[in-house]
């Protein structure tokens, strides 16, 4: 309305103060394009409240029943959250698994290490033979059993 200081729907819906609602009863008097407002907001309301009370559809029927699906992850992780026991049997889980892995990694590890230590206790062994070679006899006898001596100190 554009005639009075007021909005007719805040008269229409009594949310108005006592001396504003005055006002604007006695500009409704006198103006005709106030009072078919006031008439078409009425007729509006009665024709709502003819209607009846419906349930407000869950899904739309122009629209696909996958937009409201859930992903498969909010699924899983629905059904795990949803309980406490799932819940705690899922972090179990995921410990056991983490404990493999690191088991399996470890091994790796070691069997590597041991396999280097051997590879450099094959090196050491090559380079005292070619050192003992490479001496005089006497010397050799001596490095020969340092050499036989070698294997059994590790």
């Amino acid at each position: 309305m554009s005639c009075s200081p007021f909005d007719l729907r805040d008269y229409f819906l009594k949310e108005l103060s006592e001396s504003e609602t005055r006002q604007v009863a006695n500009h409704t008097r006198t103006c005709s394009a106030c009072r078919e407002e006031l008439e078409r907001l009425r007729v509006t309301q009665q024709a709502l409240l003819s209607l009846g009370d419906e349930e407000v559809p869950q899904r739309l029927a122009f629209v696909s029943g996958r937009v409201f699906d859930p992903s498969p992850w909010e699924r899983v992780w629905s059904a795990i959250a949803g309980s406490r026991a799932r819940l705690g049997f899922a972090a179990a889980m995921a410990l056991s698994l983490v404990l493999v892995a690191f088991t399996m990694i470890r091994e790796t590890t070691l069997e590597q290490r041991i396999s280097q230590i051997q590879r450099d206790n094959l090196q050491v062994q090559q380079e005292l033979k070619r050192a003992a070679d490479s001496y005089d006899y006497s010397v050799r006898n001596e490095l020969l059993l340092e050499r036989s001596s070698y294997g059994e100190r590790q």
